[in-house]
């Protein structure tokens, strides 16, 4: 259910420690769900209905990724983190798959590290890459009801990073990108067929203050972008799942950037963390927290964007 601390949304859930190290958000069903939210919140979040716990579609989430969906675990070196930086998240406040497990009333297993790419091997980090999110989830996989779990994939933001910043060569980019999809595949498809499995698309990450002020990219940059969610697409109807779908987040972020007004943004151009005078009084109305993250608040309307897909369909068949 929601809370509210400090003019900040709060999610309340009974937090267990499962033997994988996975922190399990359990959702709290002793009062059901509130329907509170602060003023700053849009009122497209405000109008969604949030369900009785397990009254859903889905009772459980898995869900493998980065920063933009990790809850705190694993977290990395303090001097990693920006002033603000909520409970080991890189934003502001919970992530989108916390506020989206909450919409749904369903639990959270979420196997997603800050710093994560597709494939180590490919592009080396320090953290579990997809793949060993994966391995970590099936070392010890939790008693979960196939046919109301859906599972989340959403990789892409350091990938293609590291990889227009390796090699200025369009045909090695390409080569490398074409890998990393590679290795998606062989870890989308090692998933059990009868699973529902969500593929996320790539943001519009040029737009990520990292790369201000413009140009501070080339159109490689966005070549990289179109390609990586071109083949994430075709994957996606490519795979050994009853049900399986690709969402296309750079639709999401289109729709934040050109109608900030909507969404009651103030900014979406800069980091809150950067103008800290200014974002000290207007956090909630930024788009960005710092230079490659969104804020808690763009976070809640991936959510909704996400719920508002799912909740008009009874399953993701193709």
């Amino acid at each position: 259910m929601f809370i509210i601390s400090n003019g900040l949304i709060l999610l309340f859930y009974t937090v267990i420690t499962v033997t994988t190290g996975v922190l399990c958000y359990t959702v709290n069903c002793d009062s059901g769900p509130s329907s509170l939210f602060p003023s700053h919140v849009s009122k497209k979040v405000m109008s969604i209905p949030i369900s009785p716990c397990y009254q859903g579609t889905y009772h459980s989430i898995v869900i493998f990724g980065d920063s933009w969906t990790a809850n705190g675990r694993g977290p990395l070196k303090e001097t990693s983190y920006e002033p603000g930086d909520y409970e080991g998240r890189m934003t502001n406040g919970p992530t989108w798959i916390e506020y989206l497990a909450t919409f749904m009333g369903a639990d959270l297993y979420d196997y997603a590290y800050s710093g994560a790419t597709a494939n180590n091997t490919l592009l080396p980090r320090s953290v579990p890459d997809i793949k060993q999110q994966i391995d970590e989830f099936y070392t010890k996989k939790p008693n979960l009801n196939n046919e109301d779990t859906l599972y989340i994939i959403w990789t892409g933001v350091n990938d293609v990073h590291d990889i227009y910043n390796k090699t200025s060569n369009q045909a090695e980019q390409h080569s490398l990108l074409n890998a990393i999809i590679d290795s998606i595949s062989l870890e989308v498809n090692a998933l059990q067929p009868t699973e529902q499995l969500i593929i996320m698309g790539l943001a519009p990450i040029q737009q990520l203050p990292l790369f201000s002020p413009p140009p501070g990219y080339t159109n490689a940059l966005l070549d990289l972008i179109k390609t990586f969610n071109d083949k994430l697409q075709a994957l996606s109807q490519n795979v050994n799942h009853q049900a399986t779908r690709f969402i296309d987040t750079h639709i999401f972020f289109e729709k934040y950037l050109h109608s900030k007004e909507e969404y009651e943004l103030i900014d979406t151009a800069h980091a809150c963390v950067n103008d800290f005078e200014q974002c000290t009084a207007s956090q909630f109305s930024y788009l960005w927290w710092d230079d490659w993250h969104p804020t808690t608040i763009a976070h809640q309307l991936i959510a909704a964007d996400v719920f508002h897909i799912l909740h008009n369909e009874t399953s993701i068949l193709k």
